[in-house]
């Protein structure tokens, strides 16, 4: 599912129980509404929010986050790297990725992110477990960051794929679980 809405900057949030059956695959995550969704994109306006990735065939009590962009391919420092966001002022790096973990994913949670300007923020149930900062706050002269757009959310369950892995012989369904999603901004 996608919003028709889009927005740059807020705070989004989903309540919601997840399927731990070895093949699926949820996701809450954005897009860029008019910029290419491949962050590899020589534009480098390329950009992808995963707010919750989870996949129990790999590990069933962790939740993934990434903050995808050109900063951080192959493409941008040499083919088979990553690199991470520094931060402007202290030169501290940060991961485009982390995890936290939910003792019972099936139960209900609160997954978030704060994305301004100059930061993204993730959180689970309150509990913040990823940070990066812009690298390039206010700056023109400098390659962009990729998130100073508009991203519209998507909501979706994978079975099976690259990531999802194979469902077991006898899967016949599974639930995502939305209570709601909610975005707030300043």
């Amino acid at each position: 599912m996608n919003t028709k809405e889009s927005w740059q900057y807020g705070y989004f949030e989903m309540r919601a129980k997840l399927p731990v059956k070895a093949g699926c695959w949820s996701a809450f995550w954005m897009l860029p509404k008019d910029g290419s969704a491949y962050v590899r994109d020589a534009s480098m306006d390329g950009g992808e929010l995963d707010i919750l990735e989870h996949v129990p065939g790999e590990d069933e009590n962790a939740i993934h986050f990434s903050a995808h962009s050109y900063y951080t391919t192959g493409e941008a420092v040499g083919e088979g790297d990553y690199v991470d966001y520094i931060h402007p002022a202290s030169g501290a790096h940060y991961s485009y990725t982390s995890y936290g973990t939910v003792a019972d994913p099936t139960a209900w949670h609160i997954y978030s992110m704060l994305w301004t300007e100059t930061e993204i923020r993730a959180f689970i149930d309150g509990e913040q477990y990823y940070y990066a900062p812009n690298p390039y706050p206010g700056t023109v002269d400098l390659p962009h960051w990729g998130f100073e757009q508009e991203f519209y959310i998507k909501l979706n369950l994978a079975v099976g794929g690259d990531w999802g892995g194979t469902p077991a012989n006898d899967f016949s369904a599974e639930t995502f679980e939305i209570d709601y999603v909610r975005v707030y901004q300043q």
